[in-house]
């Protein structure tokens, strides 16, 4: 992948990403890891009362959370995979990644550049 400039190219390169962003290199495709059980989801999608969500309905549950570990993880997740790769049409969240980031593999293990390349 490259950026083109008027003067130049920039190549993008996993090791270019991880600079800047920070995020680790390798891991796991997070589509091909576990999905979570049913009761996790059931339990996420019970703090919403509607069906298109934007972004910011996510952060303002994130900054009323107090309860689980798992909800926050989520909403944060869904935060950061919606403003920085995708949403559906007019801003509303994607939440096609849910189940499997509420899974049992560890964020840490999931090959983050990737996922962000290629969505």
């Amino acid at each position: 992948m490259k950026i083109h400039l008027p003067n130049a190219k920039i190549d993008i390169t996993p090791e270019l990403v991880h600079d800047l962003l920070g995020i680790p290199l390798g891991g796991k495709d997070i589509y091909n890891t576990d999905q979570c059980e049913g009761k996790d989801l059931m339990d996420w999608k019970q703090q919403y009362n509607f069906k298109a969500m934007r972004p910011s309905d996510v952060e303002e549950r994130i900054k009323e959370s107090s309860n689980s570990e798992i909800i926050f993880r989520t909403n944060f997740l869904l935060l950061i995979v919606n403003t920085i790769c995708e949403q559906n049409k007019l801003g509303t969240c994607k939440t096609t990644i849910l189940p499997h980031s509420l899974g049992k593999t560890p964020i840490r293990e999931i090959d983050q550049y990737g996922f962000i390349t290629n969505c």
